[in-house]
């Protein structure tokens, strides 16, 4: 996966790999990811949410990087970091396959 909080790294279009039994679903307030084969779910809310659905439309991690900066007033390095934070997060947690990184 690459660190898009690192001055002068590219930052490639990302593809969601989520393993095929995930299924995610958007509600008003929150994303749910549902896992069929282990029965386990996980919401996803605010910036979790908001980051899961544009990678789902393919939005690149540097135009996401500077929508969440927008979203928070954030510099979009910082918003950067956060991204990766979660990326990582949804590894650990099984959500995506291959770190999440791009094909």
């Amino acid at each position: 996966m690459s660190d898009i909080s690192q001055p002068g790294q590219t930052t490639p279009s990302i593809r969601l790999r989520a393993p095929r039994n995930l299924y995610w679903v958007r509600d008003a307030n929150f994303t749910l990811l549902i896992d069929e084969e282990k029965g386990v779910t996980k919401q996803l809310e605010g910036d979790a949410a908001a980051l899961w659905g544009w990678l789902c439309m393919g939005v690149s991690l540097s135009q996401c990087a500077r929508l969440l900066g927008a979203m928070n007033n954030i510099a979009p390095i910082e918003a950067a970091s956060e991204i990766n934070q979660h990326l990582r997060a949804w590894q650990e947690a099984g959500l995506l396959e291959d770190g999440g990184s791009a094909p």
